[in-house]
């Protein structure tokens, strides 16, 4: 019979600021209880006073799966402080099954609490429970024995609703349960820190600091004190041009009306207006459509605008040079406000405190199954996925600089705050005598998507990979009409912002922001251009989407049936929108519904007020129907080749990327090269290429 559990448990240890790993290591860590139920059975409760139950001993000896939500810490505590310290056998990592990543394989929220209220299950997490733990778990541990018997009552309340919400669910598949073990030896294994660097890093970035207040202070003339201030928004808002101001508006939360709504809110409300934004969305879509229906929703119902100048805004400002539009004092602030909020330090500091004491390798890096939508992997702690890629050019030549606390700008980069962002990666060193494999797929997402469409212009594009000519250039001869050879080097880097801006049914305003990024500026009409000049050399892309759209909307038209585009499948239960890939896998749209403006679903990601009567919901539009579909096919490449590759040391796992460390890195370059490049029997005709090298640091 299955295994059901949960524990509470006390400590000096600060959980969140030193992982499970380290408190589940430490002496102090002790458990106050265990609640545990077979199957269906009651919930009981061991408290440590009282013999170790014998009925979790017989089912761990015989093998029984154990359930548990966010299983690490349950299998850790096992390991760490039940077996040593009251002679419980040590159950295999294999037997632990992770509801949480259950809950996340079926696209809804990780946690207790939100996944119960996201799934209507009848046991929902006692609320009771933060209070609790602050009192009896986390020092000076100021509780009375009220206290912890309403703690173990919340522990075997835990079990219940955890029970209740898995068996609500679909069951992981064995493959899936496997790439979740899979995931646990490679958080096991760890990667190790260069913690002396990571100490240093902190202490420039406090210098820097001051700097940064220093030179805002003086900019503004005194008129900001900090860029933490509220007062810097309203000063940079009124210093930008109108152009550069659109850039900072913020999309209204209320419902988008649909297209129609908005032509007729063109039309009749603010007919002889020549808005672009509104005139783009009338001939596109994507982006700039969602765009538009935002702002006319905006002007119809006569909501005061919004702005913000958060990461993604700021970035936007700092690509143009336009002195109208962003005078040069006004950047400069934007500037100190970039590299006062980088996470460069925060990040550095996280990693020095997370490193196991004994050997600097931090553990527990890698959430599975983190992004719901596709079942990608996140970072939890280390945020490995969120690590800037620029990286130092020579990272030994920094490291030494900032071991003997000499200057590092602009001898290493233009500020401090880049210099310390380009040695992230480099702070992730291999064990001595030991090398990193770094390899990386060459446009996964390029080569997935149009060989979902399974058709002969999807086909067309695949030949561009397989007869290995590059990409952009082939976007670029097709936009230009010029020809393959004859390419510069500036059209190269549009037909790479094609690339990656339009591959999901981007327009024009997904193009400009992607060429903002890359360095290209181009105006409307070139956008425009540059749109049409893609879908005319990858028709495959568009039909792909609308082939998509049909399924899942037929789907929804008519439950219990399948319908399929391409190599995907859709099939609606009248609850979920389900959708089948090549591998086998199925992910779904949460409590599904079809509306006047298409279909809506519950979006686990964006978590609702306390006293919301309905999760928030997001609407699926063709373009994120292409984006789920290929990253959770690309996702399924990359677990495919973790599974033979982890034995032989791989350590970290990042998007597209694999990292084995190995003190053979001959053999397993050649064995990565292999394995990451030959498709999986599911996936014949995809062609599939890597560059791999090695490395005494990570980088790029």
């Amino acid at each position: 019979m299955p295994l059901h559990i949960d524990f509470e448990s006390r400590s000096e240890c600060d959980l969140p600021a030193r992982g499970v790993y380290n408190y589940a290591q430490h002496p102090s860590t002790k458990v106050l209880c265990m609640a545990y139920a077979h199957d269906d059975e009651d919930v009981q409760v061991w408290t440590p006073d009282q013999p170790f139950p014998l009925s979790v001993t017989r089912a761990i000896l015989a093998g029984e799966r154990i359930y548990a939500h966010n299983a690490a810490f349950e299998r850790l505590i096992f390991w760490y402080v039940l077996c040593p310290d009251h002679g419980a056998p040590e159950p295999a990592l294999e037997q632990f099954y992770c509801t949480a990543t259950q809950a996340r394989a079926n696209c809804a929220p990780g946690s207790l609490e939100d996944v119960g209220r996201f799934a209507g299950a009848d046991m929902k997490k006692d609320h009771r429970g933060a209070q609790l733990v602050r009192k009896c778990c986390i020092p000076p541990f100021k509780h009375t024995p009220q206290d912890l018997a309403d703690l173990f009552d919340y522990c075997a309340q835990d079990v219940r609703a955890m029970r209740a919400v898995s068996k609500a669910m679909r069951q992981l598949t064995d493959e899936e349960l496997a790439d979740y073990h899979v995931n646990e030896r490679i958080n096991d294994r760890g990667v190790r820190v260069d913690v002396p660097l990571a100490l240093a890093a902190q202490r420039y970035a406090a210098v820097e600091l001051e700097e940064i207040q220093r030179r805002v202070v003086e900019v503004t003339g005194g008129a900001i004190r900090s860029v933490r201030s509220p007062r810097m928004r309203e000063w940079v808002l009124e210093r930008l041009g109108p152009e550069a101001k659109k850039l900072c508006v913020v999309p209204s939360k209320i419902k988008a009306p649909t297209m129609k709504q908005v032509e007729a809110h063109f039309w009749q409300s603010i007919k002889g207006v020549n808005d672009p934004r509104i005139r783009t969305s009338l001939v596109c879509e994507g982006p700039d459509y969602e765009g538009a229906r935002e702002w006319a929703w905006q002007e119809k119902k006569n909501e005061p605008v919004k702005y913000s100048i958060d990461k993604s805004v700021r970035a936007n400002l700092l690509t143009i040079d336009d002195p109208e539009q962003v005078p040069p004092d006004v950047a400069e602030v934007i500037q100190a406000a970039d590299d006062l909020w980088a996470s460069s330090a925060a990040k550095f500091g996280r990693m020095a405190h997370l490193a196991d004491d004994e050997d600097h390798r931090v553990r527990g890096a890698f959430v599975f199954a983190g992004g719901s939508a596709t079942g990608r992997a996140s970072s939890y702690g280390l945020q490995a996925h969120n690590f800037p890629r620029m990286c130092a050019d020579d990272p030994e030549a920094v490291g030494q600089a900032m071991a003997g606390g000499g200057s590092i700008a602009p001898e290493f980069g233009k500020r401090v705050t880049d210099v310390l962002k380009s040695m992230l990666r480099p702070a992730l060193i291999p064990a001595p005598g030991k090398v990193f494999v770094v390899a990386d797929w060459s446009a996964i997402e390029g080569r997935v998507h149009p060989w979902l469409s399974n058709c002969a212009a999807g086909e067309a594009k695949l030949d561009v990979f397989r007869s290995k000519l590059d990409p952009y250039k082939v976007n670029a001869a097709a936009t230009f009409g010029v020809p393959y050879a004859e390419v510069t080097k500036d059209q190269r880097q549009i037909g790479k912002v094609q690339e990656l801006a339009l591959g999901f049914l981007g327009g024009p305003g997904a193009f400009a922001t992607f060429g903002r990024i890359y360095g290209v500026h181009v105006s409307e009409a070139d956008a425009t251009r540059m749109v049409n000049g893609w879908r005319r050399a990858n028709p495959w892309a568009m039909l792909h989407g609308q082939a998509l759209e049909s399924a899942y909307t037929s789907a929804m038209r008519h439950p219990n049936r399948e319908f399929s585009a391409g190599r995907t499948t859709y099939l609606y239960d009248e609850q979920h929108l389900w959708y089948a890939l090549p591998s086998g896998r199925v992910l779904c749209y949460p409590f599904a519904r079809l509306e006047a403006d298409g279909v809506t679903y519950a979006k686990a990601s964006w978590k609702p007020a306390a006293d919301a009567k309905e999760w928030p919901r997001a609407r699926l539009w063709r373009g994120l129907a292409c984006e789920n579909v290929t990253q959770a096919v690309a996702n399924d490449i990359l677990r495919h080749s973790l599974r033979h590759l982890e034995p032989h040391g791989a350590t970290l796992h990042i998007h597209d990327e694999i990292v084995v460390e190995t003190d053979r890195p001959d053999d397993v370059l050649a064995l990565m090269q292999e394995v990451m490049a030959t498709a999986p029997a599911w996936a014949q005709g995809l062609p599939l290429a890597i560059e791999a090298q090695t490395m005494r640091r990570y980088g790029k």
